[in-house]
Parts: C-alpha cells; sequence; structure tokens
C-alpha cells in the first residue's frame, strides 16, 4: 500500500491507527486502554512523533475508560447478541455476525494471522539475541575490571 507519492513531503504521509482488541492485559495495569508512543532509547524524555498511535485495548480492563467503552470491550469479547447491549451495538451486531460467517475474509485473517506469528517469532528471536549479547558484554566488562 502506498502512502505517499514520490517526491511528497513526509509532512504529508496521513497518520497510521494501530489498535489492538485484547482478551489479556498487556502491560499488567488492569487498565481498558493504553496508548503507546514511541520514543528515543536511552533518551525516554524524547518523543519521536511518526504519526503513528498505537491503542492497545483490554476486554477485561476496569480502569481508564468510560461506560460505554467497557460495553464495546465486553461486546467485542463475545459478540453475541445478549452483549449488544445498547442501541448502537445492537446495530453493531448484524454486520458482525455476517463478516463472521465470511469465509473469505476467514482466510484472509488466517493469512494474516501467520504472517503476524512468523514475524513476532522472528522479531522476538532478535531481541532475545541483542539482549543476551549486552548481558554477556556487560558481564565481560564486569569480569575485566574485577581481574
Amino acid at each position: 500500500m502506498k502512502l505517499l507519492e514520490t517526491g511528497v513531503d513526509y509532512g504529508k504521509l496521513p497518520e497510521l491507527w494501530s489498535i489492538w482488541i485484547l482478551p489479556y492485559d498487556p502491560f499488567g495495569q488492569n487498565q481498558m486502554v493504553y496508548t503507546v508512543k514511541n520514543m528515543v532509547e536511552g533518551f525516554e524524555q524524547i518523543e519521536y512523533n511518526d504519526s503513528i498511535r498505537k491503542w492497545f485495548l483490554y476486554t477485561d480492563g476496569v480502569y481508564g475508560g468510560s461506560p460505554k467503552l467497557k460495553k464495546l470491550l465486553a461486546y467485542l469479547k463475545h459478540s453475541s447478541m445478549e452483549n449488544a447491549v445498547d442501541e448502537e451495538l445492537a446495530e453493531l451486531h448484524p454486520r458482525v455476525e455476517r463478516l463472521k460467517n465470511n469465509r473469505e475474509i476467514g482466510v484472509k485473517y488466517m493469512h494474516v494471522r501467520e504472517n503476524f506469528i512468523i514475524n513476532f517469532k522472528t522479531e522476538l528471536k532478535e531481541q532475545v539475541e541483542i539482549e543476551l549479547e549486552k548481558r554477556v558484554e556487560a558481564e565481560l566488562e564486569k569480569r575485566m575490571k574485577t581481574e
């Protein structure tokens, strides 16, 4: 997907919204909403604004959200007519059912999921290798100082 034509100023890039709806608490603070911003590693006080907005929504979160969001998250966790507890959710429910029963979308989802898992494992492996390398270097430096 091309978001910007060649030669156009990067300031014209549209914002990208990444919204994750999760049945587990990714940060362990029992919040309904976590907003994640980029920063410069080693200089955490510097915010790096790349126009990417990341929200993590925890379906069982208790704090940091409105009653309306709480209802929506409960519905998203179990998208059934019983959980469509207000007019907006009742209006949304038939569309959700159509999407859930659309085989083509299901196949696309599975491909996206597979790619996500592959990329996640690769990135995790790289991060573990980097962290191990840092720890080994720190331990070697520590031992060299004591000799």
